[in-house]
């Protein structure tokens, strides 16, 4: 056993092991021979080699026994003892440390344990990019939902993140609005999205991505597990429209795509009207604040009516004219899926509302219509509800009509509405008020300011009047001679001033009587009762 254990050793600490449990030899006082020790010679200390402490060990040997043949064998041996304790160090040791062991063995190599959460690597990201980490994403890297809107990622930051998020297993939700990602952010964005698999929501608004467009829809194409994809306010446009049909075209999985503020105009609805029409996974479409107009919307228009697996479409605030309005109508004929539909601030006006209620006059699946902020008027919202009352089965629930008022034919035709649909909303503007009948100027006060604008005296007016110089007219006569003079009044006001001019009732009104009722409307002019006399309308 000392032999085993002296070969384990250092060359330079052999070992004595003495027998014992284990307990007791774990930490043992060793004696190990000092190879390199020094004698005096001449007054110098000179160093042994290792082939001269040979032959001094020889030489020592030779000498030993001689002396043991001298002396005895008790003297030798504690001579013995002492030369070893004199040219030995007591080294203390554990035995059962591996590390002061020699072993033939190669060294195993310390790896430091493998981050799955991507922390580390993000970090050593961010400080090759020259980016400050974010907090935020650090503590909550690993939610099911993140979100990092207004975090001002860049592109560098993008180029920072994306790669942490493209091998997460936990995010299925991710918002990265408004951080300015243009191309080279877009860029890592899509590499993110192609390599990806558990994100189900993406929401992209506000980061200019128009300049990676087609990049950006390859990527969806590609992935299997987005359904939900908000791309507004990206500046889409015109050229924007072909790969963004493309998209819609080869989706086998979205169902949710909102392109709301964008800049989408007659080119863009002509190349995502087919591709609606042949879409078969989208159920809720965003097209809301573009420029949507004529032609294009038209085109738009019939895809829809083609389409069979949309529910949820938004119209807002797009322009639709006649010719829209009429291929709407249409789609609404022959669409069997949707069921909610937002045309609001379209400027849809009576004539387009007619149009709209010919389709929804036989539309069996629709159960919203938004119509808020259009310039409709009351005839329009009659319009509608005239429509749904036309249908055989329809299943609309809500009209909103916000902003638009009615007046008293719209609400005969609203209770018609809910004696067949009891459940039905409807919701509009306020009512209208009856119009008030314009007051009446006393026509005293119309004949005395035509005097005096003319400068005619009431003598000079009544001899026109009299033609045979009586000093008496009769009530024709003085009708006559008002008109004559150019003063025009109505049926009401002529009853009126005949009624108040003929005191005695006599049939006839002379001079003296013009003169009398003159003299009291300037007494009585200051009266507002007086001036804005109730006037009986003559019967016919």
């Amino acid at each position: 056993m000392l032999r085993e254990s002296s070969c384990l050793l250092p060359p330079s600490q052999p070992v004595i092991l003495r027998s014992g449990k284990k307990e007791d030899i774990s930490r043992e006082t060793m004696v190990t021979p000092n190879r390199t020790s020094t004698r005096q010679d001449g007054g110098r200390r000179k160093t042994m080699s290792r082939s001269g402490q040979r032959k001094s060990r020889s030489a020592s040997s030779n000498t030993d026994q001689s002396s043991l043949k001298k002396s005895g064998g008790s003297e030798c041996g504690s001579e013995q003892q002492k030369e070893i304790t004199s040219e030995s160090e007591v080294v203390t040791l554990d035995i059962f440390d591996d590390s002061v062991w020699d072993t033939d063995l190669e060294a195993e190599d310390t790896k430091e344990p493998y981050d799955h959460s991507g922390r580390s690597s993000y970090i050593n990201r961010c400080r090759q990019l020259g980016v400050t980490p974010i907090s935020y994403f650090l503590r909550h890297m690993q939610d099911k939902e993140l979100d990092l809107r207004y975090h001002g990622l860049g592109s560098r930051g993008s180029r920072a993140v994306t790669p942490t998020i493209a091998t997460s297993c936990h995010i299925q939700k991710l918002d990265l609005t408004d951080n300015n990602l243009s191309r080279s952010g877009g860029l890592a964005l899509c590499e993110m999205i192609k390599e990806n698999c558990f994100i189900t929501e993406l929401v992209l608004s506000s980061n200019k991505l128009n300049l990676c467009v087609w990049d950006l829809c390859d990527a969806i194409i590609q992935n299997d597990t987005l359904t939900h994809l908000i791309l507004s306010d990206n500046d889409f446009n015109d050229y924007s429209a072909p790969v963004l049909a493309k998209l819609i075209t080869n989706t086998k999985k979205l169902e949710f795509l909102d392109l709301s503020h964008n800049k989408l105009e007659s080119r863009s609805g002509k190349a995502l009207g087919p591709a609606l029409s042949e879409n078969s996974t989208i159920n809720h479409l965003n097209l809301s604040w573009n420029n949507l107009r004529a032609n294009g919307f038209e085109a738009l228009a019939n895809g829809i009516k083609g389409n069979c697996a949309l529910k949820h479409l938004d119209l807002s605030w797009n322009g639709i004219d006649r010719g829209v309005a009429k291929a709407l109508g249409e789609a609404l004929k022959f669409n069997n899926t949707l069921e909610h539909l937002n045309i609001s601030n379209c400027r849809v006006n009576p004539e387009c509302s007619v149009l709209i209620g010919l389709g929804l006059s036989c539309n069996e699946t629709l159960k919203e219509l938004k119509m808020v902020r259009n310039p409709m008027e009351s005839a329009g919202c009659y319009a509608i509800c005239a429509a749904v009352l036309r249908n055989q089965s329809p299943a609309i629930e809500k009209l909103d009509f916000q902003h638009s008022h009615v007046n008293e034919d719209f609400n005969e035709i609203f209770e018609q509405l809910k004696e067949k649909l009891p459940d039905v909303r409807v919701i509009h503007g306020s009512q209208e008020a009856k119009k008030k009948p314009k007051a009446m100027i006393h026509p005293m006060a119309l004949l005395v300011r035509y005097l005096d604008d003319n400068n005619i005296r009431l003598a000079d007016c009544f001899g026109k009047f009299d033609e045979d110089g009586s000093m008496t007219v009769t009530h024709e006569e003085f009708i006559k001679g008002i008109e004559s003079i150019g003063l025009r009044l109505d049926d009401a006001q002529k009853t009126f001033l005949l009624n108040e001019m003929d005191r005695d009732g006599d049939g006839e009104i002379d001079y003296s009587e013009l003169v009398r009722s003159r003299m009291e409307f300037k007494a009585k002019a200051n009266s507002a009762e007086y001036l804005f006399p109730k006037m009986i309308q003559p019967t016919s």
